[in-house]
């Protein structure tokens, strides 16, 4: 078995803009600031572990274009100590990148995704062959075109991408994007067979299962989390499924032993920003899962990680290392 872990899948620069107030269509509002930060899959993911402080080797998997957004997204990759070796720079096609629009006034996000040369990363472009890795995480499901494709044998090209890196012994997990609509079951669910794990955020891994994770006001039905996990199995999950809300953590594995672990409560003023919480908490799980630790302990890293990710105004600057996850931990931990 390998060591490391390879984080494959959607690369994106997220161009913020804050305005004023949100327009109407075909109306004018003003920019009263502007920035930029990594996004993705691979980008939030990777980097969040890299402040885990795990010793062995983190790799990016996943596609540029040869251009500025690129240059940019590798500089910080590799400034975080991460191998960017199997990112393929794309000459024909722009880097993907998503215009986040804050509004000032109503405290609301609107986004709009290019995928750029995301929509095109296919199989060729994971080395599987070379790849010597313990672990590959690959995201989001539902938002790779390539990968998304009906294959006859598999189900889906992820599916079968997946079957591969677990005939090379690579411990497989995935993660996908939330969206409304029906193809969570025929998109996703062919990749659970070749899943040792999934980590997915409480809607979604009901989307997947077909059982509402909340009522129609909104509250988690908690009662149907343990179902929800067992109805993943069904679908094949290997070793665990692991859900992350704004409520708790919970964690099931193939036996059917079931834990879960409240949220932190943070004081009032401490949240900045909601973006990348969810890639954090899979940071911190995949820390736990690949360090082997016991499942509460997994559920805890995952809930720091994500309460250190809530305290930054990017998807990557609140979290700083297990010290600061070890001390929300024992200060809001419940």
């Amino acid at each position: 078995m390998g060591t490391g872990i390879a984080i494959c899948g959607n690369i994106f620069i997220d161009h913020v803009k804050t305005v004023d107030t949100f327009p109407e269509e075909g109306m004018l509002a003003n920019i009263r600031a502007q920035d930029h930060c990594v996004g993705g899959c691979v980008s939030n993911t990777i980097i969040n572990l890299s402040k885990l402080e795990t010793d062995d080797p983190l790799y990016a998997v996943g596609c540029v274009g040869r251009d500025s957004d690129g240059d940019y997204l590798l500089d910080v990759l590799r400034g975080c100590g991460i191998n960017t070796e199997y990112v393929s720079v794309k000459e024909n096609g722009a880097t993907g990148f998503t215009d986040a629009v804050v509004s000032l006034k109503n405290h609301t996000r609107t986004f709009f995704n290019f995928q750029g040369v995301n929509e095109g990363f296919s199989p060729g472009d994971i080395p599987i062959d070379s790849m010597n890795v313990k672990m590959a995480h690959l995201g989001y499901a539902l938002l790779l075109n390539a990968m998304d494709q009906e294959d006859p044998e598999y189900g889906t090209v992820m599916a079968r991408v997946l079957h591969s890196l677990q005939e090379k012994g690579i411990k497989t997990s995935i993660d996908v994007v939330s969206e409304d609509g029906e193809r969570f079951q025929k998109v996703v669910s062919p990749s659970l067979k070749y899943c040792s794990y999934l980590i997915v955020n409480e809607i979604e891994a009901g989307m997947i299962a077909g059982i509402p994770a909340r009522d129609p006001s909104g509250v988690l039905r908690e009662e149907a989390i343990p179902e929800i996990c067992r109805r993943l199995f069904v679908c094949g999950v290997a070793e665990c499924v692991i859900i992350h809300c704004p409520e708790a953590g919970y964690y099931m594995d193939r036996n059917g032993d079931f834990c879960s672990q409240k949220s932190l409560i943070l004081p009032e003023g401490f949240i900045v920003s909601s973006v990348g919480a969810g890639d954090a908490f899979c940071a911190g799980a995949l820390y736990g899962l690949y360090h082997e630790l016991r499942p509460q302990e997994i559920l805890k890293i995952g809930n720091g990680a994500a309460a250190a990710s809530l305290s930054g105004d990017s998807s990557i600057n609140g979290l700083t290392g297990m010290e600061q996850v070890n001390r929300l931990n024992q200060q809001y931990g419940q």
